[in-house]
């Protein structure tokens, strides 16, 4: 073959190449035919809650925004409630109401900022959650209804308000919340029974910081301060622990009957730290300066049966005061009261050793010890 004629082959086969490789590497410039589909979902999937709307919870004239539909809804605003009308009101049951980190904001003769239509409904599945309501003329949230168990209300601060913070119905959830400055008290559970309240805050409100006086309710890690009642008022069967009373103007901690009360502090009330019924177990708890407001104990007994244990009473009135007879009385200590035992006859309790001090400094490894006693239920005076 003559080099001609091969020189032209091999720039025909490397144009026959080259035009293979662009194939490959580039599209067409044309569309495809048939419709061209999406990838985007619709808004209500985005979104699968529904706003609270004038449009969509049209209200009336006793509430700004009426839910008549179980489903979740959220604020898209801060609301402002005019008189005489509430903000939210639940006409439904199983509803979720997220106010999305807004305000419901009450106006002078204004009602509450979320409530039920008919407290003798059954509103069961209802959650309130994530915002602020404050200076309503009733209740900042007042999920309450006879008929009604299971709500739960989370991350919401209720304050300024006419009447009690936060009420909650039967069986109901508190937790994560805030009540300062409610003319009602902070928070209630009125005749709920078996509510439990975790992590929430009442401060400077009229009235009790907590109620929580239906049966085998749970309190824990909760703070009551500066409120002009009890900082907690505690039903029958029910425990309150790892809580603080600070500074309220009545008793610290109120406990009815079969209830308990473990690992709490409760100081400077006006009158009693701790005060509990009959039945009642009192353990571990820290009870410092009451008394402010009258005669206070740190810890006192009204009835019989009660269990009093490692407690901690010091610099009040009265140490421990058990007032009936038949309760057990172990394990205690007092100290800086004006008198650091007050115990009826007919009462059980450990010896009360009147604890001596250390003789001079003491700097090294060991020690006599100053006690008086090995008994392991005896209680000190020190």
């Amino acid at each position: 073959m003559k080099r001609s004629t091969l020189r032209s082959t091999r720039v025909l086969v490397s144009a026959a190449a080259l035009a293979l490789s662009g194939s490959l590497q580039a599209g067409p410039l044309s569309p495809p035919s048939g419709p061209i589909t999406s990838t985007m979902k619709p808004l209500d999937q985005v979104e699968a809650r529904t706003p609270i709307t004038s449009e969509t919870c049209p209200g009336n004239s006793q509430c700004v925004f009426r839910i008549t539909q179980p489903g979740s809804y959220y604020l898209t605003a801060n609301i402002t409630v005019p008189a005489p009308k509430s903000g939210i009101r639940i006409a439904s049951p199983g509803v979720t109401i997220d106010l999305n980190g807004f305000e419901i904001i009450g106006q002078a003769g204004s009602w509450s900022g979320v409530e039920f239509e008919n407290q003798a409904g059954s509103y069961p599945g209802t959650v309130v959650r994530n915002g602020k309501v404050r200076n309503c003329g009733g209740s900042g949230v007042h999920l309450f209804a006879t008929g009604t168990r299971g709500t739960i209300i989370e991350q919401v601060v209720a304050t300024g308000n006419g009447q009690v913070g936060i009420f909650v119905s039967d069986a109901g959830v508190l937790r994560h919340c805030s009540a300062s400055q409610n003319l009602g008290g902070g928070f209630q559970a009125g005749t709920a029974n078996n509510s439990v309240v975790e992590h929430c805050v009442a401060y400077g409100n009229d009235g009790s910081g907590f109620s929580i006086v239906g049966q085998g309710g749970l309190v824990r890690h909760c703070s009551a301060a500066e409120n002009t009642g009890d900082g907690f008022t505690i039903g029958n069967g029910a425990s309150i622990i790892d809580c603080i009373a600070r500074g309220n103007d009545s008793v610290g901690i109120y406990l009815s009957n079969g209830s308990c009360v473990r690992n709490c502090t409760s100081s400077n009330n006006g009158l009693d730290g701790i005060r509990v019924s009959n039945d009642c177990q009192v353990v571990n708890n820290h009870c410092d300066n009451n008394g402010l407001g009258g005669e206070g104990a740190g810890i006192r007994l009204m009835s019989s049966d009660n269990r009093v244990e490692g407690n901690h009473c010091v610099d009040g009135d009265r140490g421990i005061s058990a007032e009936s007879v038949g309760n057990i009385i172990i394990g205690n200590r007092c100290s800086g009261n004006t008198v650091n035992w007050y115990i009826v006859a007919g009462n059980s309790l450990g010896p009360i050793v009147s604890a001596g001090n250390n003789a001079a400094i003491i700097s090294g490894n060991s020690a006599p010890g100053t006690l008086g006693s090995s008994d392991p239920h005896a209680n000190f005076t020190y």
